[in-house]
């Protein structure tokens, strides 16, 4: 825990999540575990606020491209979204 600390002081939130992960992941047993995850839940969520327009880009490219079609006759995100009742 101290290591993760360590780095959301430092606002390396990735590396703090890792620790924390390993924290959770592996010592499941000990008192650190509910601040580990507060933790990475506070910090995941942080990286998504501060990246949402690039995972929103990304996201929209793969629904709309054949990328995520490689083969003849696979559905694309978009295909899902709109049997989901969505616009697209």
């Amino acid at each position: 825990m101290e290591i993760g600390r360590y780095y959301l002081r430092r606002e390396h939130n990735t590396a703090a999540i890792n620790r924390f992960r390993t924290v959770i992941t592996d010592y499941q047993t000990t008192s650190h575990v509910p601040e580990a995850l507060v933790w990475a839940a506070v910090r995941l969520v942080r990286l998504v606020k501060r990246h949402q327009g690039e995972l929103l880009a990304f996201f929209t490219t793969m629904a709309t491209n054949d990328v995520v079609a490689p083969r003849q006759g696979a559905r694309t995100l978009a295909d899902h979204y709109r049997t989901l009742g969505g616009n697209r």
